[in-house]
């Protein structure tokens, strides 16, 4: 089975949310931020819907993304530089225009509206983000979305739509949790580590999905065949969350914040992530026989420091990693039509975060690690923690899905998966190319792509292969 054959079969385990008060609009540099403030949305007891989150692997995205708009209510626009720039972003709020869906631009840097997106948002009322804290904008938005869906009857339907009936929520369901994107990040690293990059996924949708810290460890665990595994990868989860500390954002109460600094939960994650689970106690986050003081209760999640409204605060100093590495594992052979993974891991050049890499490399591939090659390229300039990153393979003659990826750098081990198919026209050649690294419009890696392209399979071998 292909790989984008494996993610369509999983995706089809999860439900997806099909009729959403609330659609988000976003570019992909924007996308922590967005998940934040889906969070805050959907813990004031309004459901979203956020590509990133609710469009199923394997499914076509713009078909998803323009049924979503053709069933809500209203459109939240994250405006930025990028989604001002953006060719998706304005085919998106020309349909939510055209549709009749009210536009609420949240703008969080200080941006004039392009001339194609002025036509659209002339008459809307921006609501400005910035400067930070956001925690005070959410709670406007918040604010803002009860009033426009209050006014709104959401009685009229799309005549092009085919929807089923509404039915109104049982007392006993519960909104998902508000999880902050750090916390998300982690179990996304920890569970890849089981399963494969399916775990950005199971996380994604378990997290839409539980009822509390301890629901979700409990759904996630499922996905890990080892029953020993599975423990040990609820205890280490559990573990990390608690030492992070932190407040969990209860369904229909205000968002509270422990203030605990920021760079503890940075630091935690770190060692987490560039340390091995069989690993000696030094090199872990919290000593062995710290677990078995665990609370029994559901562990609260870590949250970022908010600062008191009115409060004058010194905004500290950004972080720069002057030894950002990126390692990719490339096919050593390409075979036309077909799809193969090609991982590319972004860690700080030392020999734990190595070894981190290769078991997540392992973890993947699994017993076609041994038909790969690995690409390893220092970065060339240092990287400040927190910008975003983005990959981009190109090689002329093969396909990547997706074109490309971005994702902030934040000094662990990450890792962003592509699938690569070679066109007919390059049987029996090599193909050469590179992924690039870009920070900004600057690039600062450039990791050479080499790989042989051979005679198609026969029917008889992808059975065998499969």
């Amino acid at each position: 089975m292909t790989p984008r054959a494996v993610l369509a079969h999983l995706a089809g385990t999860y439900p997806t949310v099909s009729r959403p008060k609330v659609v988000i609009s976003y570019t992909q540099p924007d996308w922590d931020l967005a998940r934040e403030l889906v969070a805050h949305v959907e813990a004031h007891g309004l459901a979203c819907w956020i590509a990133g989150r609710d469009v199923p692997f394997g499914a076509d995205r713009a078909t998803e993304i323009v049924n979503a708009i053709a069933t809500a209510r209203v459109m939240v626009l994250v405006f930025s530089a990028s989604a001002n720039s953006s060719t998706d972003v304005h085919r998106e709020v020309e349909r939510a225009f055209d549709r009749g869906v009210p536009l609420l631009p949240f703008r969080i840097a200080e941006v004039a509206p392009s001339s194609s997106l002025e036509y659209f948002l002339s008459s809307q009322n921006f609501l400005d983000a910035y400067p930070p804290p956001l925690t005070p904008h959410y709670a406007r938005l918040c604010a803002c979305l009860n009033t426009i869906l209050a006014n709104s009857t959401g009685a009229a339907e799309p005549s092009d739509t085919t929807l089923p009936p509404a039915h109104p929520p049982h007392a006993s369901e519960v909104r998902p949790l508000c999880v902050e994107a750090e916390s998300l990040r982690h179990l996304e690293h920890e569970l890849a580590a089981h399963i494969g990059p399916f775990a950005e996924y199971a996380v994604r949708h378990g997290a839409n999905a539980a009822s509390d810290i301890d629901a979700l460890l409990d759904q996630l665990g499922k996905h890990i065949d080892s029953e020993t595994a599975r423990q040990q990868f609820v205890s280490d989860c559990r573990q990390w969350l608690h030492a992070a500390g932190g407040s969990a954002v209860a369904q229909g109460t205000p968002q509270r914040t422990i203030a605990a600094p920021a760079e503890r939960a940075v630091n935690a994650q770190q060692e987490l992530m560039t340390g091995s689970s069989d690993g000696p106690p030094e090199m872990r986050w919290a000593p062995p026989d710290a677990r078995s003081a665990l609370p029994e209760e559901p562990v609260p999640l870590p949250r970022a420091p908010c600062a008191t409204p009115g409060a004058s605060a010194v905004q500290p100093q950004a972080a720069v990693d002057e030894n950002i590495q990126f390692t990719v594992f490339r096919p050593r052979e390409l075979v036309p039509d077909e799809w193969q993974p090609l991982l590319a891991f972004t860690h700080l050049a030392s020999e734990r975060s190595d070894v981190e890499v290769t078991r997540q490399a392992e973890a993947v591939l699994k017993q076609a690690i041994a038909d790969y090659r690995q690409v390893v390229q220092d970065a060339q300039d240092a990287v400040p923690r927190d910008e975003v990153l983005t990959l981009v393979p190109k090689v002329p003659g093969v396909e990547f899905e997706p074109a490309e990826r971005g994702f902030p750098c934040r000094g662990t081990v990450h890792l962003e998966m592509f699938l690569a198919r070679a066109l007919p026209q390059l049987r029996a050649q090599t193909a050469r190319g590179k992924l690039s690294v870009h920070l900004g419009t600057h690039a600062i890696a450039e990791l050479p792509l080499t790989m042989v392209v051979a005679a198609p399979r026969t029917t008889e071998a992808r059975r065998t292969q499969s």
